[in-house]
């Protein structure tokens, strides 16, 4: 994640200094943006423990983590981080 390519995304203004300013809106856009790129971690996280678990590619399904009660956890408990942080977005 790029935090100045988010902070130009967001329409934050940057001063000849490289400082960022913006107005109350801006901020939540960029908080926004943030916030998303890191429900879409979680999402990455629980979609490779998920192959995982199931023995999907890239994984070739004899690990010994396969099927595992934790992998599954793993997975489950990251999509619940991502909907957790994209919850905080409609506040």
């Amino acid at each position: 994640m790029n935090i100045e390519k988010l902070a130009r995304e967001a329409c934050l203004e940057e001063s000849v200094d490289g400082v960022f300013y913006a107005s109350k809106d801006g901020l939540a856009r960029f908080a926004n943006a943030v916030m998303e790129e890191a429900a879409k971690v979680c999402e990455t996280l629980a979609n490779d423990r998920w192959a995982l678990y199931k023995g999907r590619a890239p994984y070739t399904g004899y690990e010994k983590q396969r099927a595992s009660d934790y992998t599954q956890g793993e997975s489950d408990g990251a999509d619940h981080c991502a909907a957790a942080i994209r919850a905080l977005k409609d506040k």
